[in-house]
């Protein structure tokens, strides 16, 4: 004889998968956002890195005085580090345009490129004024 149960409590099993798939999908958007949040990090780091490697290379140049800038100053950098040192993923380029007769304002460019961890190649550029007496 069978009995018919009249309390029928509980889930069944496709409420039990709809749940597990809202799970998944909510875990899943968790670890992308964390992703994208530790890759904004690191380009955040990068581009305070390129900032102070193009301002201090602009401070060389409003210290020194005209007479005394260098062609040494004006080089290229290729594979510099965040500190200043080679072995790094920056690289450096200065532009010095100096000053003429009617002109007493020199002026720097300087240029920090890098490529990002996905290949993509990123830049900061900085120009100062620099007024000569």
């Amino acid at each position: 004889m069978r009995r018919v149960l009249k309390n029928n409590s509980g889930f069944t099993l496709i409420e039990t998968l709809v749940a597990l798939v809202i799970i998944v999908v909510g875990f899943l958007a968790a670890i992308a956002m964390q992703s994208r949040a530790i890759g904004a990090g690191i380009m955040a780091d990068d581009i305070t890195a390129a900032a102070f490697l193009a301002e201090s290379k602009i401070e060389q140049f409003q210290v020194t005085p005209t007479n005394l800038i260098s062609e040494k100053m004006r080089e290229d950098e290729l594979l510099i580090g965040r500190d200043g040192a080679s072995g790094g993923k920056f690289s450096r380029f200065t532009t010095y345009e100096k000053t003429t007769p009617t002109n007493l304002n020199d002026t720097v460019t300087v240029r920090v490129t890098w490529k990002n961890p996905f290949g993509s190649e990123r830049s900061v550029v900085y120009t100062a004024v620099l007024l000569r007496r």
